[in-house]
């Protein structure tokens, strides 16, 4: 079953601060992806890739060209879809794991990761335990779930990150860079983690520098070389 389908997308920037001047950043993508695989993105620094991966989220507005997800045995067509319908793949189909943790200050490590599974109405007594579950699996020791992550090491953050957009069962992921900021202990878990998550069918669209990861996960690949995108 196809998950995701782009057609013919663009994305340009406008530089206001410079004469209105205008940076390509996308410009003709196309491809599908099928439940269970795993397409990685390749190309320079500047090609578009995060940029691509946030307007598929909704971040970006694209500019011209169509972006079709299977929601709810439903074909929805994300352009020209209204922010509720947005927020609701976010919530049950579509799952976001960027370089950055970005979250509320002062709420714990535990709640950022359980909430997830909390909107989607799943008891508490469960959602914790899954999120415990998660964090342990992912090496954070159980005396920081309960601080705010706010003051934890960059490859703490990441795993906080990733346990968040983890957590969930989520037809579709998109990954950014999810191990760039991880030893190579816990670089191997989430690569164990992305396989288990492509082995129950879950369609993964992702960026990843690292040749050991793109070796271990990709399924096929996409080139992305024209653009100016200073995002990446």
């Amino acid at each position: 079953m196809t998950i995701l389908t782009v057609k013919d997308l663009t994305k340009s920037f406008t530089l206001h601060h410079q004469s209105d001047a205008k940076i390509i950043a996308l410009w003709g993508v196309n491809f599908s992806l099928e439940a269970g695989s795993c397409l990685v993105l390749r190309g320079p620094s500047g090609a578009g890739k995060s940029s691509l991966l946030r307007t598929i989220y909704g971040n970006y507005i694209a500019a011209s060209g169509e972006i079709y997800v299977h929601h709810k045995g439903e074909r929805v067509e994300l352009c020209d879809a209204s922010p509720r319908t947005i927020l609701n793949i976010r919530k049950n189909t579509m799952g976001y794991v960027s370089q950055f943790l970005r979250v509320v200050p002062r709420v714990t490590t535990l709640q950022i990761v359980a909430n997830p599974l909390l909107e989607c109405g799943i008891g508490e007594e469960e959602a914790f335990e899954k999120a415990r579950s998660i964090l342990t699996r992912l090496n954070i020791p159980e005396r920081l779930w309960m601080l705010a992550p706010a003051t934890f090491s960059g490859g703490e953050q990441q795993r906080v990150n990733i346990a968040h957009g983890f957590i969930s069962d989520h037809p579709l992921l998109l990954l950014d860079e999810p191990t760039a900021s991880l030893d190579e202990a816990n670089r191997d878990v989430v690569i164990e983690m992305i396989n288990e998550k492509r082995a129950q069918g879950v369609a993964i669209l992702g960026i990843f520098h690292d040749s050991v990861v793109r070796e271990a996960v990709a399924d096929d690949y996409y080139d992305l070389t024209v653009g100016d995108d200073t995002s990446d």
